[in-house]
């Protein structure tokens, strides 16, 4: 078992932050472990059109799976898209792979339990990377009830997919909460692991504001820059940070900057030009040179959820945040893993959801306190490279991988 597979919904050349975090771990499995395969479903239409390669990734070879390719920006059809990938990842684990170690996340609520059932028929292991909850999130959003036979069956799987698993990761300390209904110990479950993502310490560095083409092609190297980037999804409280940038419109030192896709962003849009908002700069998600350079281009980085999502997940975009050296903005509830971080290393400030009163408050606060804001910078950058760099996580995740390739030569 010196080989292993990948399953995960989308791969690089998708500047997703997941992709680029589950690169970093293949990549150092490929390099001192053995060889990788990746099962995920294909890039977006225009990726391919702009001739990024799809079928390699520094040799390792990755299969995409056919789906009809319906807009990922809906619900319904992100599901549908997922159903029929994990169809065909189902039918070669099955019918071509055996005794395969398998690295298996949820970013898509089909992957589970194809991967325990092909590793009952085909004596497969997998960990299972747990960086979001269902039938939890679906429930939270509102698109499933709690007393529905769908959710019954959901926990059903959930129970022999996270009890078969070798390992189960879970991505923040309170989010063993979540899986500790299904085992028999909790929380205790010697196989539950807590590692945090992280950030590349080495490629995103602070960068100061006139040094920053970036920030300079904006005309921005003067502003107080209060960045959001990442995916502009339905879990993601925006209508907070929309609403603060209102309140400050007049506050011309302050300037909203927000790069991403996803089902918000025409809402985001429309409300720009309803409002006339012109302290927001809107803009798509950046290519891998440029993000060095993006995501160093705030002061201030938010970092957010919905209030019923808040304690489901650790968004990623806070490790590379806090690696460029940015104070953090966490618009997040008391008692979730992110207000934990921000709070313990005095990284920046936690605000509830919907507060953009407080928001709007702290943003001037900071922005005439330079000494407090550039303390929290600086503690930003240090936590992470003390906790969350890359060479430490990757490290765990090599460490996990190769202790079930032996348990099991």
């Amino acid at each position: 078992m010196s080989k292993m597979i990948l399953i995960t919904n989308d791969f690089l050349p998708d500047m997703t932050t997941n992709a680029r975090l589950l690169s970093d771990v293949v990549t150092e499995f490929s390099k001192n472990c053995g060889d990788v395969e990746i099962f995920c479903s294909k890039p977006r239409k225009e990726i391919v059109e702009n001739n990024f390669s799809s079928k390699n990734f520094f040799s390792i070879n990755i299969k995409r799976f056919w789906s009809p390719n319906l807009k990922k920006s809906q619900v319904i059809g992100r599901l549908i898209n997922s159903f029929f990938v994990c169809v065909g990842i189902f039918i070669t684990l099955v019918f071509f792979r055996r005794k395969t170690l398998i690295l298996v996340d949820t970013t898509s609520p089909f992957q589970g339990p194809i991967t325990w059932i092909s590793s009952k028929i085909r004596k497969h292991k997998y960990i299972y990377l747990a960086t979001e909850f269902y039938p939890d999130a679906a429930i939270a959003l509102g698109f499933l009830k709690k007393n529905s036979i769908v959710n019954y069956l959901w926990e059903y799987s959930n129970q022999r997919v996270y009890s078969s698993a070798s390992y189960v990761i879970v991505i923040g300390e309170r989010l063993r909460n979540n899986v500790a209904r299904y085992f028999e110990d909790g929380i205790n479950h010697s196989n539950l692991v807590v590692i945090h993502n992280w950030a590349d310490t080495e490629k995103i560095n602070p960068i100061k504001p006139k040094e920053n083409y970036f920030r300079k092609d904006l005309g921005l190297t003067e502003k107080i820059v209060i960045l959001y980037s990442g995916n502009l999804g339905l879990s993601h409280d925006l209508s907070t940070l929309i609403k603060a940038a209102d309140n400050l419109r007049k506050d011309e030192r302050i300037i909203f900057l927000i790069i991403g896709e996803g089902p918000q962003k025409i809402i985001i849009e429309s409300e720009i030009k309803k409002l006339n908002l012109s302290n927001i700069i809107l803009m798509p998600y950046q290519s891998e040179d440029v993000l060095p350079y993006s995501l160093s281009s705030g002061d201030l980085s938010v970092v957010t959820l919905n209030q019923s999502m808040d304690k489901l997940t650790v968004p990623s975009k806070l490790y590379p945040a806090m690696a460029a050296g940015q104070a953090i903005i966490a618009l997040f509830s008391e008692e979730t893993d992110i207000s934990d971080i921000v709070k313990e290393n005095n990284a920046g400030i936690v605000i509830e959801q919907g507060d953009y009163e407080n928001f709007a408050r702290e943003i001037s606060r900071l922005s005439n306190n330079k000494v407090l804001l550039n303390t929290m910078k600086d503690n930003s950058r240090k936590t992470v490279k003390e906790k969350y760099s890359k060479k430490l996580c990757v490290g765990r995740y090599i460490e996990l991988l190769e202790s079930v390739m032996i348990e099991n030569n």
